[in-house]
């Protein structure tokens, strides 16, 4: 979320966006010119029309991130605290010129901004959004040293990107307790539900599933009451051994899920991904447990780590013994304000634990292919994890 992934390429990832020693940057695309730089850990963007890059490079430099990171969005934000701000904003594709234009000079920019951003709202900043075009956001960049002045002179800036990582491990990597440890990116409080408990390590109920041909998954248990719904609490953290409190200042939530949606989906049966092809998880499925992202804050810095609420169905009667269930999730963000900027609109862009196809294939929480989070949900399960074995 390791890292949030993509398939192949962890998401949200392990985008270690690195140039290797001696390579040469070569102009991939054919064009003659543009107006940016990747340099594999950092982008340099030069500004309302100065200094095109004869033949520059078009990719980021690691393989995986060639292969995937093609979609780019820069926004610049000023504002005195009175009137209206000013908007600098541009998205391009790979392959494209950036066309930044009317970006607010003589000002100090800076990365790490105010939680959230009004009108009124006086400050600089500034952000990089590097993703797919199907709106993942893969990586953040922030301005080089935190912050840059741009006179009337400066001909560009330079943003450093660190990728959003994240993903799953599987319980046998480092224990044999069948709790969670000290960070991961998936935390619950299934060992102390009915509690106040906020996810934690040691109340986390990991266990591993085996599939034929020496597949294995994370699963998590969800334990049931003796009757009615419960509620787990559950969160997903991004970049759990580094932090991301200023990065994710720039990376601002729509807000809520309206009513009836909840940011989740939902894969019945479970699939994983394998050499041959996709299979699927036979058995029992907890088709009727759900879950929501919560804690979200329209206009708010995106909180790290997502909060998430499971809610296990009523499986204390013979006919309901519960079952399996993947679920993935989709946030809505945006780049630091939704204010207009004539010519671009703000794009909406998606926190995801992979792209395309990828989020709804289970996370083997060892490959970094990330994916779809395994439940297991009631006791008729999770007291006999051995029905795992059947998978198809």
């Amino acid at each position: 979320m390791k890292k949030l992934i993509f398939g192949g390429f962890a998401v949200l990832l392990a985008l270690a966006l690195i140039t290797c020693d001696g390579e040469t940057p070569v102009n991939t695309i054919g064009l003659d010119y543009v107006d940016w730089e990747d340099g594999g850990t950092s982008l340099t963007l030069y500004i309302d029309g100065s200094a095109p890059v004869a033949n520059a490079s078009r990719a980021l430099n690691k393989p995986l991130a060639q292969a995937t990171s093609n979609f780019y969005e820069v926004v610049f934000y000023h504002s005195t605290g009175t009137g209206t701000p000013r908007v600098a904003r541009a998205s391009w594709k790979r392959g494209e010129k950036a066309s930044i234009s009317n970006v607010p000079r003589g000002v100090t920019y800076n990365s790490a901004g105010a939680a959230t951003i009004a009108n009124a709202t006086a400050g600089s900043h500034a952000v990089l959004f590097v993703g797919r075009d199907d709106g993942t956001l893969l990586a953040v960049g922030t301005l080089d040293g935190g912050s840059q002045t741009i006179t009337p002179a400066t001909t560009s800036v330079t943003f450093l990107v660190q990728a959003l990582e994240a993903s799953l491990r599987l319980q046998a990597d480092n224990d044999a307790t069948g709790l969670g440890v000290t960070g991961d990116t998936f935390l619950t409080n299934a060992g102390n539900v009915g509690t106040a408990n906020t996810p934690a390590a040691n109340i986390t109920r990991l266990d591993t599933a085996s599939a034929a041909g020496g597949f294995k998954f994370p699963v998590y248990s969800i334990p049931t009451a003796v009757a009615g719904t419960q509620d787990t609490l559950a969160t997903f953290q991004l970049n759990p051994s580094a932090g991301l409190a200023s990065l994710l200042l720039g990376v601002r939530a729509v807000g809520p899920a309206a009513a009836g949606q909840t940011y989740v989906d939902y894969i019945v049966p479970p699939e994983f991904s394998t050499p041959g092809g996709t299979r699927a998880i036979g058995g029992d499925s907890a088709h009727e447990t759900t879950a929501e992202i919560t804690g979200l804050t329209a206009g708010a810095s995106f909180p790290n780590p997502i909060q998430m609420t499971i809610t296990a169905a009523d499986y204390s009667t013979s006919q309901k013994k519960g079952g399996l269930l993947g679920i993935t999730f989709s946030i809505p963000v945006y780049a630091i304000t939704t204010l207009p900027v004539a010519g671009y609109d703000a794009m909406t862009w998606y926190v995801r634990p992979g792209f395309g196809t990828s989020q709804y294939l289970l996370d083997d929480g060892s490959n970094d292919r990330g994916g779809s989070i395994l439940l297991a949900v009631g006791a008729a399960v999770i007291n006999n994890l051995d029905v795992l074995s059947n998978w198809n």
